[in-house]
């Protein structure tokens, strides 16, 4: 059995992300203020968190049919 260490945004996306924008992800869930990079560090950084593959999308909502 193999444990997975959940990976955080890098160090890159930390220093580019104000404190009172991250907060505002954290607490709120609000990703208004991020970029398009930034967005997507963070979605890659929650799914690996997760144990999950960022590529399969796996935290987007379902298409209607």
């Amino acid at each position: 059995m193999t444990s997975k260490t959940p990976i955080a945004p890098s160090e890159e996306a930390q220093r580019t992300i104000p404190p009172d924008v991250m907060e505002k992800v954290v607490i709120g869930g609000d990703l208004s203020e991020l970029n398009a990079a930034q967005r997507a560090e963070y979605y890659t950084a929650v799914c690996r968190s997760l144990g999950l593959n960022p590529l399969t999308k796996p935290l987007c909502a379902a298409e209607a049919v």
